[in-house]
């Protein structure tokens, strides 16, 4: 198994290789035996940040916490990538298959008599191809600013498509390279915004935020049905880019 770190490489196992990294990632960005930090988040991010540059996504294997306030004394951070899994359900009829290749990466953090915590292990090798230029696309280290958002919800009021909206984002970030979050992020906070209004609101909230969406957009539409109480039973609404379609 090749070494992820070597003299002034940083080799990934597989094809992909990354010549000269220190250039980007010095050296006591690489985890070492020895290395304290005042906290364990100071610790896990750390390890998060130098995973990204490596190109791979980091997870908590375990904390062991003593005595009644269950503090925590022990950590072990590993890449996803590590153990093996089996499920029952026939990796031919898996929509979305996930490989484990029971990788090794990882350190071992403990809490010292100073009350430091402390790098106690390390592994740096990976039984899988990482890439640096992807990292910014994994799950754990895509990114939505706020000034993202409030692009986001101004196009979404003005009907514009989604599909638009992200090239807008893409090209205020400058390309593709540039921007941390895919397409699917846009759908997925617009989702979550909308849903997080029907949850938080009352109805008589919900609907002076539909009518609000209505002043702005004439496309925009809603209906609400009332049970015979007159309290709310069922509501419907679209947007200009749902009623296109």
């Amino acid at each position: 198994m090749e070494s992820v770190l070597e003299e002034q490489n940083i080799e990934i196992f597989g094809s992909i290789t990354v010549n000269m990294f220190y250039d980007s990632l010095g050296v006591g960005d690489v985890p070492k035996v020895g290395m304290c930090f005042g906290t364990i988040e100071d610790a896990n991010q750390f390890y998060q940040n130098y995973a990204m540059c490596i190109g791979f996504v980091i997870k908590i294997r375990f904390t062991r916490r003593v005595g009644k306030d269950k503090v925590p004394k022990n950590q072990m951070i590993t890449c996803n990538r590590e153990g093996k899994r089996k499920s029952r359900v026939s990796p031919i009829e898996k929509t979305n298959p996930r490989t484990n290749y029971n990788c090794l990466a990882r350190i071992s953090i403990r809490l010292n008599k100073e009350g430091l915590w402390i790098i106690s292990k390390v592994c740096l090798d990976h039984s899988h191809p990482c890439d640096p230029e992807m990292a910014k696309l994994l799950t754990r280290n895509r990114d939505m600013t706020m000034h993202m958002c409030r692009v986001i919800e101004r196009n979404d009021e003005a009907g514009v498509r989604l599909s638009k909206t992200y090239k807008v984002l893409v090209g205020e970030a400058g390309g593709f390279s540039k921007i941390n979050l895919i397409e699917k992020d846009v759908r997925n906070y617009l989702s979550r915004k909308v849903r997080n209004v029907t949850e938080e609101m009352d109805a008589r909230e919900m609907l002076k935020y539909f009518t609000r969406m209505k002043d702005m957009n004439s496309d925009f539409y809603f209906d609400v049905e009332l049970d015979q109480n007159k309290r709310l039973k069922t509501i419907f609404w679209a947007d200009a880019r749902s009623k296109a379609a």
